[in-house]
């Protein structure tokens, strides 16, 4: 059967249409045969939800209501959206991806979205990869950060626990405080002289669902228990809601608190007798006044 020239170009151009894709901009879902997905398609494959948006930079009004959290720290994991006044993002429609890495040296990202000029498969999408983005994210009004869980449904036992504040963490037992470990910022230990205008003593707790990564101020890393047989803190340079090693439980004991790791279920320890290190314990005892911290701030 001889086939029109004109149908075979419209059927052409009608593919065409079809498989176009824009940065930022949901289009039309082909099912689940589209493999080339735009950014925000990328993310609802990723965390199994639908956002119910057009363009990147709405997800903004939109994540809190799927159970995420804004946050100020961009941590490993969570999704990020771009304004599109945001250098490298889309000048319309915005950017969304997932952190990949932050430096809290310089302020900068990289993200792991699709549709960001990468080739890579995942999760049914083939144009995946990671793109370091040249901005300070650090004071900019343009960039959001999100972590899974909500902050209305906070635990009743982490009493009033302000998301994402700083804060000193006192021990009862010796009243030093939790220090993220000098310059260079790998073991902590108990400081003999509290102050809160030292960054070093300062912590960000960012809540993930029923649990808070513990953050330096001073360094960007997060407070990690080490192995589960493990009995030396330290601290991770790429924190991960997704990581047990980096979630901590916080138990109210009067005006005090028990932070126990997810991961072990061991208990942070403020060194014993010296008072100088800080350890995990695998009994927490809400009795036991060096398992017991003050959150100042």
């Amino acid at each position: 059967m001889k086939i029109q020239s004109k149908t075979i170009k419209a059927f052409i151009a009608l593919a065409v249409i079809t498989n176009a894709t824009f940065s930022g901009v949901i289009a039309s879902d082909k099912a689940n045969a589209q493999v080339n997905c735009q950014c925000v398609q990328y993310v609802q494959k990723v965390i199994g939800k639908h956002i119910p948006i057009w363009h990147a930079k709405e997800a903004d009004s939109k994540l809190s209501g799927l159970g995420y959290t804004r946050v100020n720290t961009p941590v490993q994991g969570a999704i990020v959206v771009m304004q599109p006044s945001f250098p490298g993002s889309h000048r319309v429609s915005g950017h969304i991806g997932f952190i990949d890495s932050y430096n809290p040296a310089n302020g900068k990202i990289k993200v792991k979205g699709s549709n960001q000029g990468g080739s890579g498969s995942d999760a049914g999408c083939d144009n995946v990869n990671v793109v370091q983005f040249g901005t300070d994210v650090r004071g900019r009004s343009d960039i959001s950060f999100w972590v899974k869980g909500n902050n209305n449904s906070q635990p009743s036992e982490s009493g009033d626990i302000r998301q994402d504040a700083q804060y000193s963490i006192l021990s009862k037992a010796t009243g030093r405080a939790l220090d993220a470990g000098g310059a260079n910022g790998s073991q902590p230990y108990m400081h003999g002289s509290p102050n809160q205008s030292n960054d070093f003593h300062l912590w960000k707790l960012v809540k993930a669902g029923d649990y808070y990564l513990i953050i330096s101020k001073a360094t960007g890393k997060a407070l990690d228990p080490g192995a589960a047989n493990g009995n030396q803190i330290y601290m991770h340079e790429s924190p991960n809601p997704n990581n047990d090693f980096h979630l901590w439980k916080l138990v109210k004991a009067g005006d005090y608190f028990q932070v126990i790791s997810k991961a072990t279920g061991k208990a942070l320890d403020a060194g014993g007798a010296n008072g100088n290190g800080v350890y995990p314990h695998e009994n927490p005892n809400p009795n036991n006044d060096f398992h017991l911290w003050k959150l100042q701030g």
